[in-house]
């Protein structure tokens, strides 16, 4: 999937395009055709790779010809690559470029790599670590996040958002639990009320009358 952000003075354009196997010859002929700002690939791993004795050869082929494409157009691609199998393995759990899959050369032929973590704690508390793994004109940091894609928030992590999310924790631990239906359903007691009353307004009817 590709996804091309164009910008011009009056309008912002997203291009989404769902090609399957999409070749690098294509990527060039969409990015030609749209002059864009920014282009994303979803992702390295189902691209169509030229035929090759190896997985490893036909990965280095295809991310030479994806940083020519760069070159010649002078417009940016960001591309989305898998870690493999060791990267479960990691004691820290942090990325590095021997740990992308496929091949070395997604790393080297980049020019900036940023590792994205976290664990299921992080994930509970919308906590994600963004790292610059790779940064050929620059130094490699690494920032805490908060990352809510639900809210499509993302921004700089604050002590305070820990503390936010477990008050939220602690109110929904404390909170009456609602039963939709059944016998002690908030809609069945709100029913009981309605006929109560009625029979209510009935005998007074009777009374009167």
């Amino acid at each position: 999937m590709l996804c091309r952000c164009t910008s011009s003075l009056q309008q912002n354009v997203i291009v989404m395009d769902d090609i399957g196997r999409c070749t690098h010859e294509q990527v060039f002929a969409e990015m030609n055709r749209w002059k864009p700002d920014v282009t994303f690939i979803d992702y390295l791993g189902l691209m169509s790779m030229p035929s090759r004795t190896s997985d490893w050869s036909a990965m280095m082929e295809l991310t030479r010809s994806l940083k020519q494409i760069t070159r010649t157009l002078k417009s940016p691609i960001v591309a989305i690559a898998q870690t493999n199998r060791d990267s479960g393995k990691s004691a820290n759990k942090a990325v590095s470029l021997d740990l992308l899959a496929q091949s070395i050369s997604v790393g080297q032929d980049a020019d900036l790599v940023l590792g994205l973590e976290r664990d299921e704690e992080m994930i509970d508390n919308s906590q994600m670590t963004v790292r610059v793994v790779k940064n050929r004109d620059g130094r490699c940091l690494t920032a805490d996040m908060y990352w809510d894609l639900e809210k499509a928030q993302i921004r700089p992590w604050k002590a305070a958002d820990m503390f936010a999310q477990k008050a939220r924790e602690v109110e929904d631990e404390t909170a009456d639990p609602v039963v939709p239906f059944g016998p002690n359903s908030t809609l069945d007691a709100e029913a009981d009320k309605i006929i109560a009353n009625g029979a209510h307004v009935k005998e007074m009817i009777r009374t009167v009358a």
